[in-house]
This record gives structure tokens, sequence and C-alpha cells, in this order.
């Protein structure tokens, strides 16, 4: 369908009936009158990972998973930091812990996708300095193969989150093998903007939104690219159209975000964005925004709470007031229809929490549903 008027509209690239919706409802009504509740955890999903977890085999516990659909392959999971094996009882002692790799699911049958070798496993994409490691962020499975962002991240503390982004680059890896075919610096070299927080198609073009290198309070950009393939010539957002400049790209209208990682996603008719919330650092809950376009304006601000151990409920259940969740975001090889299964993750300022409860450090899963009142 339609979705609006606008030179920056597009059709819906997975056209889905909204509950109650007919023909002659704009996008706008449409936005004006959705409802998004929350469907509650998705215990299939947490259930699946839990007990794949549980083997102790393979991966153990990580965050920023983006799950992609693949021919031939299975669900093909790429993670940022993550820890390999080292699961005795209910602790983590020793493991391996890398900083990017891919964990693939094909009909029940998990492996992990490292470099180096199975007696001593390295990252897929690793350091060009022993000061420095690369974080997995979004991607798009297209005619390239998989091409996914990684951000270079400098160490500049001893602290935990003491590090700053150097550079973006994009790994293209092969398909099936899932083999590193590739890395090709971002072309515009932008420090201010991470670009990769999410990656997606819509109709003939791929879609690349990025947010603010640094800050609590991140506003959101976006860039698109026409084809298969994300090295292409980028245009970018500047607020009214679509420029060849990167240096005027321009922030999307109404959207905050705490971290550099959200979604955007078409459902219902309309395009949902789902991020953390930004009103404080490491808030427990996530913001959803409806939109008539992949470049908003997004409106209708909903909050939801993921979790409530954290703080000093934290420190009650996981003996430690520093746990925080991170990095909503829709997961679109999950979700159908108006349905969305949106993942979150979870992590502790005090990493040992992680190898003393290893429940802790892993993707979570929850439901959340659009709905539209009957006419």
């Amino acid at each position: 369908m339609a979705l609006c008027g606008s030179a920056a509209c597009t059709a819906d690239p997975h056209p889905t009936t909204a509950t109650g919706a007919t023909r002659n409802q704009s996008c706008q009504q449409l936005v004006s009158e959705a409802r998004v509740t929350s469907g509650g955890p998705d215990k299939r999903l947490d259930n699946s990972l839990n007990a794949y977890i549980s083997t102790g085999k393979g991966w153990t516990g990580g965050d920023s998973g983006y799950a992609y659909q693949v021919k031939g392959v299975g669900t093909v999971w790429t993670y940022a930091d993550s820890i390999v094996g080292g699961l005795v009882g209910k602790q983590i002692r020793g493991g391996t812990f890398l900083h990017n790799l891919i964990l693939v699911n094909n009909g029940g049958r998990w492996r992990v996708v490292t470099g180096g070798t199975a007696q001593q496993r390295l990252p897929l994409v690793g350091p060009a300095h022993a000061s420095d490691f690369y974080l997995s962020l979004g991607g798009v499975v297209d005619s390239a193969g998989l091409q996914v962002f990684f951000t270079q991240r400098l160490w500049v503390g001893a602290g935990l989150l003491d590090n700053i982004g150097v550079k973006t680059v994009i790994a293209t890896f092969a398909l099936p093998g899932l083999t590193l075919r590739g890395l090709v610096p971002l072309a515009d070299g932008s420090k201010a903007i991470q670009w990769g927080a999410y990656v997606v198609r819509f109709g003939g073009w791929i879609y690349i939104y990025g947010a603010s290198a640094s800050g609590y309070h991140k506003f959101a950009y976006v860039a698109r690219v026409g084809g298969g393939d994300v090295n292409a010539k980028w245009s970018y957002w500047d607020g009214n159209g679509w420029s060849s400049s990167p240096g005027r790209v321009a922030p999307m209208r109404g959207v905050e975000t705490e971290y550099s990682e959200y979604s955007v996603t078409a459902a219902g008719g309309m395009f949902v964005l789902v991020g953390s919330d930004s009103r404080y650092a490491f808030s427990p809950y996530t913001d959803v925004y409806l939109g008539c376009t992949p470049v908003g304006p997004f409106v209708g601000r909903a909050r939801f709470q993921f979790t409530s151990l954290v703080g000093a409920a934290g420190a009650s259940y996981w003996r430690d007031p520093t746990v925080y969740v991170h990095d909503a975001r829709t997961q679109p090889a999950f979700s159908s229809g108006n349905r969305l299964v949106v993942s979150y993750e979870q992590n502790s300022l005090n990493f040992a929490s992680v190898y003393r409860d290893p429940t802790l450090y892993r993707t979570r899963f929850v439901d959340l549903l659009i709905t539209i009142p009957p006419h």
C-alpha cells in the first residue's frame, strides 16, 4: 500500500493487514489510532537460546545480537562481545572472550563461527593494534552476501566502558560458507555519527540507520543505497529529501535514543521505531514510535519496561546493583504480521557477575503487539 504522498515515502515492503484496518484508512489515521501493547516475554525464543547455552558446548553469553534468516544456512546471529565455552555447572570458568563472532542455528543444530582455529579461537574481524577491537552492529543479507557494520573501538582507560569509536568498516561474508570476504572502510569517514545502528531493506533501497557517536541522548540519522550492495554510493536524509552529500545529513524528527543501536521495521501499514529509553542512563525501558515513512517523522512515543531486575532489585536478584539492560531492537527474523519480536541485552558494570551467573549475560526476547480499533 502507498503510505503517503511525499518523495520520502516508499511502498510498504512487507504488506500486512492491521487489525480492523480498511484500504480507505490513511497511514496517518493508522498511526493516530494504533496501540502498541506488550505481549510479555517470548518464552519460545528465550527457552531455545537458554537450552543451547546450557550445553556449554559453544556460545555461553554475549550482547548486541542481530538475527538474519539465510536460505540454506538457517538463523544467523551476529554478536559483539561474547564468551565461548567455559560453562562449568552454574558458572563460567575460563572460556574464550571474543569481541565479535557469528552464531548459527539450523533446525536446532547450533554452531559458532569465529576466526582462528578450534584450538585457538579469534574474532572474525580482528584488531589492527593491541589497543583496539571491533564490535559488530547491524547488517543485511543481499546480493553481495551478509554485509555487517563493525565499529573499531580504542581503549582510553581501564573501565569497562572506557573506549571510543575511531572508525567504521563494512565486512562482507560469503554465503553460504560465512567466510570473511573483505573489509571496506566507511566512505564518508564521519566520527560524529555511528552508522550501522540498524540496516534494513524497504522496497528497492537498503536503509542504513545511525546515531550520534557520543553522549547518552543520541539523535537518529538515516542514509540509503539502491540495489544490493551497501558499499555502493549512499544518499543521506537532510530533513527534506535525499542528498549525495554526507555533510547535509540531518537527524530524524522526534526521535532520541540512549544507545547507538535501535530498529526501524514495517508492520501494520506503518513503520515502527524501537529504541532504548533516553530519559536516563541505563534505563530498563524501551521507547516505541510510529511513522509513515522510513525517515519519520515518528510520533506516539510509548514506553515499556523490559525488566525490573536492575538497581536495588538487581542487587537482590543478581547480587549486583550495576546490572543494566541496553540496545532494544526488533528482530524481523522472528516477527510476523502485527507481532514484533523485540530483543534486549543485559550486562553489568561489574563484569565478574557475568562469570558468576551466566544467566545474566544473554539476549532476551519480548513480544510487542500492534492493534488498531475496528471501525
